[in-house]
């Protein structure tokens, strides 16, 4: 039912809906229908319709007290209410006002002016939603344009002069090319490089996401193969904390999701692994099926997290970061980024952690199916 088109006639005389709906649905209109107050508020629990046609006479609750009961539920009160009345009810008519009524209908209908009144505050109505839409919209867009130059003035251009400090030191000359100092350089400059392309990274995601620019395009994946690719992108910062990684496979694993997408999620959790692991610690990449999902684990020595934490990450927007092991700087973007590529994809996201016993990132996707071909 397109309840774009759906109206709600709510009358205890049958007879009366028949007449209205048939008038209405020669126009194109689609009717759900109530010869009671207790029906009417069960069709709304289940469907959402442009507007409300309500008898103003009926047993036991009245159409003026049903107008008010609506009104009171907040997903419904924007809906426009006419009243149908008889000649004698004109005097409920101003109580029908004050409780929410947009206007009236008198009985018996004329079908002109049924089809004008329905058809003035239909529009009206439908409106004033694709307004509100609009706006959020444009909200939507304001916020994350607001989000972009934050994290461009603050998170880019710090590791940027960076950036420029360790090159100039190079251009300099002033330190042979085999010297210690020259190879920290050169590694400092390699890891703050990768680092600030990958927070680029995720912001051209994000921003690409946000306003709709980027959908998930599926095809079949071989975990191991992606895995593989992220522990060589981060050598350097793995030998930067000495850290160690290990590429686990229970069993080759095939799943069929957005190529490019999983690749940004590994990439984000390896990411906050090295982040979050001490100097010396280990990483796990790890991948396996059970049932018809293939997961992904990144599992990491690291701090750990609280509960509350955890929570904030899975349920809410984690909008901050804390700082690395080695006091390495974040936004909290590749963690939202994550979440949202995991849900394009219908995958499924869980985390089991402990304070000072490091974390496990788990995500599932849809195993490739023997019928699904290879692009």
């Amino acid at each position: 039912m397109n309840n774009n088109r759906l109206i709600l006639i709510v009358d205890d005389n049958l007879k009366n809906i028949q007449v209205s709906a048939k008038i209405l649905k020669d126009y194109g209109y689609e009717i759900a229908f109530a010869d009671n107050a207790i029906s009417a508020l069960a069709v709304l629990s289940k469907q959402k319709p442009i507007l409300i046609l309500l008898d103003i006479m009926m047993p036991e609750v009245n159409g003026i007290e049903l107008c008010v009961q609506i009104k009171s539920i907040e997903h419904l009160a924007e809906i426009p209410i006419i009243f149908l009345t008889a000649k004698n009810q004109q005097e409920d008519i101003i109580e029908g006002f004050r409780a929410g009524g947009v206007d009236y209908i008198i009985k018996p209908f004329n079908k002109e002016e049924l089809i004008a009144r329905v058809n003035v505050h239909a529009e009206l109505y439908l409106s004033k939603q694709m307004l509100k839409e609009q706006s959020h919209q444009l909200e939507s867009l304001i916020e994350t344009r607001e989000k972009m130059y934050s994290i461009i003035a603050h998170d880019i251009r710090s590791p940027m002069a960076s950036i420029i400090l360790l090159t100039d030191l190079l251009a300099r000359g002033t330190m042979k090319n085999d010297s210690a100092d020259f190879n920290k350089v050169i590694a400092n400059l390699s890891i703050t490089t990768k680092e600030t392309s990958h927070l680029l990274d995720n912001l051209l995601d994000w921003t690409r996401l946000q306003t709709g620019k980027i959908q998930a395009y599926k095809e079949p994946i071989y975990i191991v193969e992606l895995l593989k690719i992220a522990k060589d992108t981060y050598n350097v910062a793995l030998l930067n904390k000495n850290l160690t990684i290990a590429i686990k496979e229970k069993e080759p694993t095939f799943i069929f999701a957005d190529r490019n997408m999983v690749k940004t999620i590994i990439r984000n959790l390896l990411n906050n692994a090295v982040k979050y692991t001490p100097n010396g610690g280990e990483i796990l990449l790890e991948s396996y099926k059970e049932n018809d999902k293939g997961y992904i684990i990144v599992a990491d020595s690291g701090n750990g997290m609280s509960v509350e934490l955890i929570d904030r990450i899975l349920n809410g927007e984690n909008n901050t970061s804390l700082p690395g092991t080695n006091n390495e700087k974040g936004t909290g973007l590749g963690m939202n980024l994550t979440k949202d590529f995991i849900k394009a994809n219908d995958g499924t996201f869980a985390i089991e952690s402990q304070l000072g016993k490091g974390s496990r990132f788990i995500i599932g996707f849809n195993l490739l199916e023997e019928n699904d071909t290879t692009n």
